[in-house]
């Protein structure tokens, strides 16, 4: 360009006039002044440069993690190139200094904005043998869907606010996921299939679909094998998207549910990603409806539909899909509708919310974890197979209270034997059902339940009359008799031919040795305490009803009382997770390496048992959601630590004195000396299911007024003693 300069006698002062295009500016045009490396001339410390702050600087440095004093050190030790020209003309200075880019005014004082250069990561090289292996399973796909382990529907958020940066170290938003996905969903797990060993790797088939979301649903790609070749997409990706317009939640519900139908059979797991920066579009539109009150009403008729294509999408699949939500941005986002949608998927399938603005790469990890339990629940327990989930039809546990039940919504079995195991004579002994009056059962068709290992139906032992005239017709009308009672069956088609008492004996077995246990801790609680206000724990007593049904097939099932839902609640699992605490603490439990535990040393047992705990003050501490946490521990020191109890799950009854925990499906970690595993079922990982249960123990008051023993665990780069 060619610069005249003039005086402007108006201003008076020079100017500088663009000869072609007429422009005039009061600085020195960047062309006439050459860029320049600011030298540290050691007479001005860092911390003294000048840096007029702004409102708007601030908040971004708070965003993206930048420091004033990194802005000055741009200033000293930085190279200074032209930064374009504000809305006025006046000149703006571009600082780069390491990984900070710091916007000036003409002055290099006044602050703009400032943010980090993201760390790119670059696709990785792929030869002719993976390009062959990758056609090869992508055939195999084609022509043997079945033989997919897991299929994953990543849905990105593409709406204009991905543009920001503000989230991380990878760029803008949109960056940030799509670089996330590439090194903590393909990257991370393929390192961990490698650990496996070929053999096991080879029985893993995942494969990964992608929908972008903006007004509409776009599908990216579909059905693709989780590989070094995915890895590479979602690296391109990453530099094609576009984030542009809204986006909005429905249409691409409506397209997860299209991808996650391709693999229908029950051997495949399915996972959900949901990743957005914010509240949908779609929950209003400007109009007739444009005043708060009616705002309100049409985002809650909106947010109420989102929850109702959640509920039927889980209703389809059930346990085998798990919906994770994550939510990215500004602490101050409205994430209340992905936390909705991940409540709602806990009716029927497994729901996770997670607000991962300053971890992204943590909550992704966090939902392929997820993802693997799942395979793991579906797989055999020597790994050598696959299991398939049963087809069933499901309902909400209140759709099946007992006002509500018709001959058209169940089972009828006229006839039928009940058993319950005796854990002292290893055996089971038939007894006579509840009700003497009762001459069948009445099971619901529809499930109310799913678990890892079971399914359950609501059931009622019944009263049934017939028609004297035909006797293999239907009842002309029942009498459901005395409690409700739930029935339980395997979750899993191949185990339908193995059933037996024999089937249902490691669940009575659990059941009965964790009661003989509670009944323990129950007298310690009376003894040591002496309070009437402190719960005590029980577990259900279970027994095994079996029926012939209308084909002559025997059907036993598995009953127990049937709990309040409304009240259900699991206060800790086998995995180390408890109930009220840090979500994250209960997540990193997964993620972490296994630890040890070690015996305390002699003369540790005596300062323990020694130690004047403040007895007061520890019986004012307790609180109700303490007794289970502590039951668990009691359990591992009551059976000399060969046994632990967790995977604690019931309801919370104070109507009673003293309040009772009511509990069921308990897990049984135990400990072989002689190196036997799955004793007490494949739920039981021993060791690995104790140290999990340590890694997250917090001793409260009832540990401590129990004197229950303390334990020191080591990981690989702490210690910890609890």
């Amino acid at each position: 360009m060619s610069w005249e300069k003039r005086f402007d006698s108006s201003q008076g002062r020079d100017c500088y006039r663009n000869a072609h295009t007429g422009v005039k500016q009061y600085t020195v045009p960047w062309e006439l002044e050459k860029p320049e490396a600011v030298q540290d001339t050691g007479e001005v410390r860092t911390e003294n440069i000048t840096v007029l702050t702004s409102t708007h600087g601030r908040q971004r440095r708070r965003q993206r993690r930048i420091d004033k004093l990194d802005l000055q050190a741009c200033v000293r030790h930085g190279t200074r190139t032209p930064g374009g020209t504000d809305k006025d003309g006046r000149q703006r200075w571009r600082y780069e200094y390491g990984e900070i880019v710091y916007i000036t005014d003409e002055t290099s004082r006044k602050e703009i904005t400032s943010w980090q250069k993201p760390v790119r990561i670059e696709a990785v090289g792929v030869d002719a043998r993976t390009v062959a292996s990758r056609d090869a399973i992508r055939r195999r796909i084609r022509q043997d869907p079945a033989s997919v382990t897991a299929h994953i529907v990543c849905v990105v958020d593409q709406s204009g606010s991905m543009r920001k940066h503000d989230v991380g170290k990878y760029g803008s938003r949109s960056e940030t996921v799509y670089t996330s996905l590439a090194l903590f969903l393909v990257k991370q797990t393929l390192e961990q299939q490698s650990q496996l060993g070929p053999a096991a790797a080879a029985k893993q088939l995942n494969v990964v679909s992608l929908i972008e979301m903006r007004n509409d649903a776009e599908v990216v790609f579909e059905a693709e094998p989780l590989d070094n070749d995915l890895f590479n997409k979602f690296v391109r990706r990453r530099d094609q998207a576009a984030p542009h317009r809204d986006g909005c939640y429905l249409p691409s519900l409506d397209a997860a549910e299209k991808l996650l139908q391709k693999f229908p059979h029950g051997g495949c797991a399915l996972q959900l990603f949901f990743l957005s920066d914010g509240k949908p579009s779609d929950l209003w539109t400007p109009g007739a409806t444009d005043t708060p009150l009616g705002i309100q009403r049409l985002n809650a008729r909106h947010e109420e539909m989102m929850r109702k294509r959640v509920s039927e999408l889980t209703r389809c699949f059930g346990r085998r899909l798990t919906v994770g939500m994550i939510g990215f941005a500004d602490e101050a986002k409205n994430f209340s509708v992905l936390k909705g949608m991940a409540e709602e998927a806990k009716v029927f399938a497994q729901g996770i919310f997670l607000s991962a603005r300053s971890d992204l790469g943590f909550a992704i990890s966090s939902l392929v974890t997820s993802l693997t339990e799942t395979v793991t629940e579906m797989t055999s327990a020597d790994g050598s197979k696959r299991r398939t989930v049963r087809e069933v039809t499901r309902e909400k546990p209140d759709a099946s209270a007992a006002g509500s039940w018709s001959l058209s919504d169940v089972y009828w079995y006229v006839g039928t034997d009940r058993w319950m195991y005796d854990i002292d004579k290893q055996d089971w002994t038939q007894i006579h059902l509840v009700n003497s009056s009762c001459n069948g059962l009445i099971c619901r068709k529809s499930i109310l339940g799913e678990g890892a290992e079971r399914i359950v139906y609501g059931m009622y032992e019944a009263h049934m009359a017939y028609d004297d005239s035909n006797p293999n017709a239907a009842p002309t009308e029942f009498d459901m008799l005395g409690e409700g009672l739930v029935a339980k069956e395997s979750r899993f088609a191949e185990e339908l031919t193995d059933y037996g008492l024999e089937f249902h004996k490691m669940f009575a077995k659990t059941q009965a040795q964790s009661q003989r246990i509670a009944k323990a801790f129950n007298e310690a609680i009376s003894t040591k305490l002496s309070l009437p206000w402190v719960p005590h724990v029980r577990f259900l007593s279970c027994s095994v009803y079996r029926v012939e049904e209308n084909d002559g097939n025997i059907r036993e099932v598995l009953a127990e009382k049937r709990l309040d839902v409304k009240k259900y609640k699991k206060f800790n699992n086998n995995g180390g997770y408890v109930l009220g605490q840090d979500k994250e603490a209960n997540l990193l439990c997964k993620l972490v390496s296994d630890l040890v535990i070690e015996e305390e040393d002699e003369d540790e047992e005596e300062e323990e048992a020694g130690e004047n705990y403040d007895r007061a003050r520890l019986l004012a501490s307790i609180r109700p959601e303490d007794v289970p946490q502590a039951f668990s521990h009691y359990s591992w020191q009551f059976s000399k630590r060969k046994m632990l109890v967790c995977d604690l799950q019931g309801v919370y009854d104070d109507s009673q004195t003293p309040p009772v925990f009511e509990l069921t499906d308990p897990v049984i970690h135990y400990k072989s000396s002689i190196g036997r595993t799955n004793v007490y079922g494949r739920t039981d990982k021993g060791n690995k299911g104790m140290h999990a249960f340590c890694r997250t123990h917090n001793c409260n008051a009832v540990c401590k007024l129990l004197h229950l023993s303390r334990w020191k665990w080591r990981g690989k780069n702490n210690n910890h003693r609890n």
